[in-house]
């Protein structure tokens, strides 16, 4: 992810889309667009491409998935960051 020149603002309102995007299911970028009214909020003012370009950033640090241009949230490579349990995680997902 090229984070060099990014105003902490951009730098925000891509960590808020990587929060929002689900796990359970690839989504195309209307569906992204519109997953919470803070996300509504955010990039109903930018242009679609900004949308597509903060996924692709993701994307890139693999933070996402992608599928015939859809997106789903990586939340194996967050759980490989995970401590070893005794007890089962629960997925709330």
């Amino acid at each position: 992810m090229q984070d060099e020149g990014k105003s902490q603002k951009i730098l925000r309102r891509i960590r808020q889309l990587a929060y929002h995007i689900p796990a359970g299911r690839f989504c195309s970028l209307d569906e992204i667009a519109i997953l919470s009214p803070k996300i509504a909020r955010e990039y109903r003012r930018l242009n679609p491409i900004t949308l597509r370009r903060d996924l692709d950033l993701l994307a890139e640090k693999n933070l996402l998935k992608t599928e015939k241009s859809k997106y789903c949230a990586n939340y194996e490579l967050l759980h490989s960051f995970l401590p070893e349990t005794s007890v089962p995680l629960k997925r709330h997902y």
